[in-house]
């Protein structure tokens, strides 16, 4: 694409322009689908995994400092 001419940077500046809503509108329909989830009272796999770490380190922590069974 020969981005010196008019023409060449018309096509550059639509090509980018199309990408940019492509990438709104992928954003879109996956905030909208947590959303959904979180409604029907379902988590992020990250939200899970770190749920789990959590509660591992403080099981942890407290059988260090003796208060843990």
């Amino acid at each position: 694409m020969n981005t010196t001419t008019a023409g060449g940077k018309l096509v550059f500046h639509i090509m980018g322009a199309l990408a940019e809503f492509e990438r709104a509108l992928i954003s879109e329909r996956s905030k909208a689908g947590m959303q959904a989830a979180r409604k029907r009272g379902k988590h992020s796999v990250l939200f899970a995994i770190l749920r789990k770490a959590l509660s591992l380190l403080l099981k942890n922590s407290l059988k260090e400092s003796g208060y843990g069974t």
